[in-house]
């Protein structure tokens, strides 16, 4: 296994041209060539990097910083507190007010003195100036090393001067010692800035610096083992020439050379954009995409390394806007403004403490996006006049009075505090108000018309106030108006008590207990977004289904094949791309979020990306070979063949139920993230996603599912890693190695606990995953698909390892949600998992933790994933039920035409059942994984039979498939409420339910397994041995055996199986 693994990563069609292998890239007769092994050095170099750099800083640096007279300023050192630190390193720097307050009851200390602790602990951890001019010392001098270096190496080189020389040759050209050395020296230096990170000074374009690593890494590597050396010798000399004058400046500037500082920084800006921005997109990048192509076809190789440097032009232009700010400030400015701008990068302006009070009065704040279209207490609302025609110019808001407020040392909203009308309708901390229950009613439940409530303002800088009014009297009343004076009190009584009433008094009794509704407001560029992304999947689904027409006038078989596998012609590529979209889908990567965030749970249960690789495993080992060797085109098929096709309808019935539940199951998915996101209505959301799915898979079966799988992936792929580091370098987060959930009660790790009173549970879910995903038609048309047995067995080991990949972005979002202090954002508390919402921590995380462009791009993530599982779920059930009961059962003599119109209405009907259960929600899921359990305990013991035992015959699977049933269902289910009649050990009763920690799922399938080797083995001993009698036989099982026996020697004698003889030959082309 692990041998073809490796050839399919080292396949030459992946790294090298057409007509090149690595056998030509040997050393021999003279000529040395990269090889993969030699990156290993890279690791040793970058620690003695960082020995060096530990050497120059200390003993070199450091003194040069006391001569340039570079000091450190002096900060007044916190008073220690054992309290205020355990909560500054455990919860936050930057505690709210609410906070500062429970530490002063904690400390016994004034707020006023709390306050001024936090804020010279958080200056004693600010990096000393000394620091960076240690760090920018050792980058200027080793990018001038660097460069001089690259000089001395490619001076007297012909492609330095022409580019063309750069594919000369191309991919045999010999390594040179002094390129060799250039590459370690790069890779080790960017290599240990990656490891110093940590403790480096953190900047504003960290982030950027991050991906800049990782890209500038990924792109040596790749170029180094593809023999691309002579371009990235270029580029690394092209890049060092200008950051030499960028540390260079620095230092000059920590040393207080302000002049000349200036004047290099201009000096660098200018080189910065002629190289950057000039040269390297117009020299290099075009000689890496054109010049390539006057010699050889395109290559995945040549595509990945213009999109890795795509990525680095990418990161130069987001620099070059930086630079050019920084530039303009650095010319047009003097020293005194210089000073202004280093007072007002530490808040030390009297106006900016001022207009602190501002920010946090016009602070903005999330109102609450309801998803059924009604109000609920807990829910964050404003109460705004809507005015007129014209809004913008005549609607107001309610809002607290700004005179109200306190500017002293605990700065905030003070009672008893105005309320005004404002013409400002957006929504923040003076506007914004609590649905507040003062009835009992819990916090969630829809609000009734003639409902009695309170209206609390949000927590920390509002206080919490309640919006209160008295009744009139001559002293209580507006002074022009003379109506009822509204303000904003400390307690709340039965003066803040309010309700809502129907605006025509004469539809008042009518409306009264009826929910109040509410105005969803949309996403508009982010419903955009996706708008665009659909109309793109549907495009290449429709392109599809042209390129499945042109294929059907040329097959020479079945032309309702082409619809269901493709026509057996999916290259290698699009079906690692199709293999991997069996099992990644939206349940799989909210599920594994949701798995890692729960406390309960933890890292240790998320068993999505394990459970699917070895699925995908497993699939290539013992399934792909025997499926597609004998042409099969449905999973049924080989029942069919040996059994008959009664007991095949028997089985279709849980698949087709499994998979209808399994869309419903994955759009209401859908429909939930995109409410939190998109604010869009999650019935809408559905009936749009589902739509575009059934039409392209209606249109062009296998080939619009495969194809579009390609776009759905690499939209998954891209948005998802993107959001990697903005979600973990997100102010809310701390650090991810804290072992408690912050803000709740269960202390559990996000790594989660096993123990061994878990381990059967733990056990028996996982094989569930693993092994029960075998049983699905899903997997298996993408099997069946391929050209050859050994294509579709390097498609399967291919996609396990992608589909792990695709599972880390969802294990880092869940690491994150479970490390994030949820009241630091518009979220706020309580937090997701003490709500219910685990489920949707995913999108929360995306919504909440990212900016909004990347959120959209999350949601846009979800969206593919859905599409990309369910069109796949669409094609199989119409593929079972076209191929194994409508051709062989109902209408034997139907026409390719009718079974085509067949397969597309079958597609229709699955797609219109799954969407109306959607709206099911938490009942569906609940029956979905119920018929995943009849699928991984009646049908996979029957296809493991079927498959790799020849003596498993018709009763001999009845009585498995019987036993599956009656075991599974003896072992009870919670869901349903049907309590076990067999406890197995370790079970234990909570909340009153039984509930099974012993593997019983397995134990079905397995004693399954045993029952119809068993039963076959012994009713054909004893009809073979006439121990029964002949006449007893009552399904002809023997009878059609040996009839079915001498149709398959006729079979192999006269029809030669095609594309079998060349099996371990991949005739494919990417």
């Amino acid at each position: 296994m692990l041998q073809t693994l490796s050839e399919w990563l080292w396949w030459d069609h992946l790294w090298l041209p057409a007509n090149v292998s690595w056998s030509d890239l040997k050393d021999s007769e003279g000529r040395v060539y990269a090889k993969a092994s030699q990156l290993y050095a890279v690791l040793p170099c970058a620690l003695c990097m960082l020995l060096v750099r530990y050497l120059f800083e200390s003993y070199l640096a450091s003194p040069l910083a006391d001569v340039c007279g570079v000091k450190n300023r002096i900060r007044i050192t916190a008073q220690p507190n054992s309290i205020l630190e355990n909560y500054f390193c455990s919860q936050t720097r930057v505690p709210s007010q609410a906070d500062v307050r429970s530490l002063c009851k904690k400390t016994s200390w004034p707020e006023r003195k709390v306050q001024v602790w936090f804020r010279r602990r958080r200056n004693q951890d600010r990096p000393a100036l000394r620091k960076r001019f240690c760090e920018a010392s050792w980058r200027c001098v080793f990018y001038f090393f660097a460069f001089v270096y690259g000089v001395l190496a490619l001076h007297d080189k012909p492609w330095l001067y022409n580019l063309k020389e750069v594919w000369k040759g191309f991919p045999k050209q010999s390594m040179l010692p002094s390129q060799q050395w250039y590459y370690l020296l790069e890779m080790g230096f960017y290599l240990s800035l990656l490891f110093s990170l940590t403790f480096d000074v953190k900047r504003k374009d960290f982030r950027e610096q991050v991906i800049h690593h990782i890209a500038t890494l990924t792109l040596l590597s790749f170029s180094w083992i593809s023999n691309y050396i002579r371009i990235g010798t270029l580029v690394m000399l092209l890049h060092d020439s200008t950051d030499i004058l960028l540390e260079g400046a620095k230092v000059l500037n920590y040393a207080k050379w302000h002049r000349t500082a200036n004047v290099m920084f201009a000096v660098f800006t200018i080189l910065f954009m002629l190289t950057r921005l000039v040269i390297f997109p117009f020299w290099l990048i075009h000689c890496t995409w054109v010049y390539p192509l006057e010699d050889f076809a395109p290559f995945f190789g040549y595509y990945f390394f213009n999109v890795m440097l795509s990525v680095l032009q990418v990161l130069h232009l987001y620099w070059a806007v930086l630079i050019s700010r920084m530039f303009y400030k650095c010319i047009f400015s003097k020293d005194a403004k210089k000073e202004y701008l280093e007072k007002k990068e530490r808040g030390e302006l009297a106006a900016q403490k001022v207009d602190f009070l501002k920010q946090n009065i016009l602070r903005p704040v999330n109102l609450t996006m309801t998803s059924d279209g009604r109000l609920h207490f807990g829910d964050v609302v404003m109460l705004v006049n809507v005015g007129g025609e014209n809004r913008q110019c005549s609607a107001v808001s309610i809002n607290a009075d700004i005179n109200s407020l306190t500017k002293g040392p605990s700065p905030g909203i003070q009672a008893p505090c105005g309320v005004t009308a404002g013409r400002a309708v957006q929504a923040c901390t003076r506007t914004a108000f609590i649905i507040t229950s003062v009835d009992g009613s819990p916090e969630g439940s829809t609000l009734l018309f003639e409902q009695s409530f309170a209206l609390k303002t949000t927590s920390g800088f509002a206080r919490g106030l309640y919006l209160a009014s008295d009744v009139q009297s001559f002293q209580k009343c507006a002074k022009k108006s003379r109506l009822q004076e509204v303000n904003l009190e400390d307690d709340s009584s039965f003066l803040s008590w309010w309700k809502i009433v129907h605006f025509d008094p004469q539809e008042r009794l009518e409306y009264e207990g009826q929910p109040v509704p509410t105005i969803m407001a949309v996403n508009v560029p982010g419903l955009v977004a996706v708008v665009i992304f659909y109309i793109i999947i549907l495009l290449m689904g429709i392109w599809a289904s042209r390129k499945s027409k042109k294929v059907e006038k040329t097959f020479v078989g079945s032309k309702s094949e082409v619809a269901i596998v493709g026509g057996r012609n999916i290259s290698v590529l699009v079906g690692v791309f199709t293999m991997t979209a069996t099992w990644v889908g939206g349940g799989y990567i909210m599920g594994t979020a949701e798995a890692v965030y729960s406390p309960s749970q933890g890292l240790i249960w998320a068993m999505g990306p394990p459970a699917y690789l070895i699925n995908f495993l497993l699939g290539g080992l013992f399934f792909a070979k025997p499926m597609r060797s004998k042409r099969y085109v449905t999973m049924l098929d080989p029942f069919q063949h040996r059994y008959g096709n009664i007991f095949t309808a028997t089985l279709l019935l849980p698949a087709l139920v499994s998979d209808i539940l399994w869309v419903a199951c994955i759009l209401a998915a859908l429909g939930g993230t995109m409410s939190i996101i998109l604010g869009l209505s999650s019935a809408l959301s559905i009936v749009i996603s589902a739509a575009v799915s059934i039409i392209y898979t209606f249109l062009g079966g296998l080939y619009s599912v495969a194809y579009t799988d390609i776009i759905q992936l690499s939209f998954i792929f891209v948005s998802l890693f993107l959001c990697i580091p903005f979600l973990i370098l997100s102010p809310a987060v701390t650090d991810i190695s804290e072992a408690v959930h912050l803000n709740q009660s269960n202390v559990n790790a996000w790594i989660g606990e096993l123990e061994l009173a878990d381990a059967g549970k733990w056990m028996d879910e996982m094989l569930l995953l693993a092994l029960g995903g075998l049983a699905y038609q899903a997997l298996y048309q993408r099997i069946l698909s391929a050209a050859s047995s050994a294509q579709a067995q390097v498609t399967c080991f291919a996609a396990a390892g992608t589909v792990f990949i695709m599972g880390i972005p969802s294990v880092v979002v869940g690491v994150v949600a479970a490390s994030t202090d949820w009241n630091k954002t518009a979220y706020g508390l309580p937090p997701p998992f003490e709500r219910g919402e685990a489920g949707k921590i995913l999108p929360l995380a995306l919504h909440y933790l990212t900016p909004t462009w990347l959120s959209v791009l999350g949601i846009g993530s979800v969206a593919a994933a859905v599409m990309s599982s369910m069109d796949s779920v669409l094609l199989s059930s119409a593929s079972m039920f076209t191929q194994n009961i409508y051709k062989t059962t109902l209408r034997k003599q139907a026409s390719e035409r009718e079974l085509q119109r067949v397969i597309r209405v079958s597609v229709l009907l699955v797609g219109l059942a799954g969407m109306g259960l959607a709206f099911g929600d938490d009942s569906v899921f609940a029956l979905w994984m119920l018929s995943g359990d009849l699928i991984y305990c009646v049908i996979l013991p029957q296809l493991v039979c079927v498959l790799h035992f020849g003596c498993a015959n018709t009763y001999g699977a009845i009585s498995g498939y019987v036993v599956g049933i009656v075991l599974r269902g003896l072992s009870g289910e919670p869901v349903l409420g049907i309590p076990p009649l067999l406890l197995y050990p370790g079970w234990r009763e909570e909340n009153g339910v039984i509930r099974q920690y012993f593997p019983y799922r397995t134990l079905s399938m397995v004693c399954s397994v045993i029952c119809v080797i068993t039963v076959s083995k012994m009713v054909e001993l004893g009809f073979c041995y006439q121990q029964i009698p002949q006449s007893w036989d009552l399904l002809g099982v023997f009878d059609d055996k040996k009839e079915a026996e001498e149709e398959e020697e006729e079979e192999e004698e006269v029809v030669p199986v095609p594309l079998e003889k060349n099996d371990n030959v991949l005739n494919t082309k990417f």
